[in-house]
């Protein structure tokens, strides 16, 4: 599973999990995750990420990672380690640990966590 931690300009974090096959609009006002109002470099509509879904099998597979895009529609930028997701481009796949800025001032980080199901017979 994805896991979105977001740390706005009051150092305040938040943790949002994503599931596969989900898209999770980001902004100030009516998205899935909100991002304080504090920040008035954040869009209403800041951006989205997109977590694709899992094909038939895939869970089984030792090492598999869903992949994961994050597609910018503000006006004030998002920023993958630094350099600027441009709203022109469709989207831009991210990576574990990959280090996000929406607007300004609102830093995240991306990380990818294994679901680990265990099965008895018992």
């Amino acid at each position: 599973m994805w896991i979105l931690e977001l740390t706005n300009k009051l150092g305040k974090v938040q943790r949002f999990h994503l599931v596969f096959g989900g898209d999770y609009t980001i902004g100030r006002k009516g998205c899935d995750i909100i991002i304080d109002d504090a920040d008035v470099s954040i869009s209403r509509t800041h951006a989205k990420i997109t977590v694709l879904s899992v094909p038939a099998g895939s869970l089984t597979q030792v090492g598999y990672v869903p992949e994961v895009y994050l597609a910018d529609s503000s006006k004030h930028g998002t920023f993958v380690n630094e350099a600027e997701v441009f709203a022109i481009e469709s989207s831009k796949k991210l990576q574990d640990g990959d280090k996000i800025r929406f607007g300004k001032y609102t830093n995240a980080t991306i990380s990818y966590s294994p679901i680990i199901v265990a099965l008895s017979d018992s």
